[in-house]
Parts: C-alpha cells; structure tokens; sequence
C-alpha cells in the first residue's frame, strides 16, 4: 500500500500504482496476464474509506465490464462482476443476461 510517504511507482497485482500528491492512479498491463480474486475484491473495498470520491473501471478477460465508486467513505458496484457474478462486492451469483436475452 501506499503511505503518505512513498514516492515513485507501486504495484498492485500486474498493474502499476502512481501517488499524485492526494491522488492515486492505478495503472494496468495490457502485456501481463492479471487476474481477479477475493484478495482484489477486498482491496478496492478496503480503500474505500480513505477515498474521497473516484471511479475504478475494470474489464474481464472475458470481456465483462465493471466499476467500483467511491463517495463519502462508501463504495458502490455498477455492473456484473465477470469473475464471481455478483453485482455488488462480495455479492451472491446472479445470472448475467445480455441485452438480447432480455
């Protein structure tokens, strides 16, 4: 994790971590090869006290989109998770229809 005093880049999983004064930019390596978990579910739940406001956009390796926002201490998930189905951190499976299944 990044204190108040790390300078320089990080990295979380395959994908670099920037500080910018009161900001933290993630990064991502369309080289490598990252993969989601719980440990990555917990960590952009974890920070979500420490964020004033933000939105983290995340995409599957099977294509699903998902983000994690972040206002007044909370974070809200907007999507279908692609590794764990669920629609909110840490959520039950839910059945992901597309558009034309609906």
């Amino acid at each position: 994790m990044l204190g108040p005093a790390a300078p320089g880049a990080h990295r979380l999983g395959d994908g670099p971590i920037r500080r910018a004064g009161d900001w933290i930019d993630f990064g991502h390596d369309d080289a490598g090869d990252p993969k989601w978990s719980d440990q990555a579910t917990a960590f952009y739940v974890a920070i979500a006290p420490f964020v004033r406001s933000g939105v983290v956009h995340i995409e599957g390796e099977d294509g699903a989109r998902w983000s994690y926002s972040y206002a007044e201490g909370q974070v809200a998930q907007q999507g279908w998770n692609g590794w764990d189905g669920s629609i909110e951190p840490f959520g039950e499976y839910v059945e992901h229809l597309l558009p034309d299944q609906l």
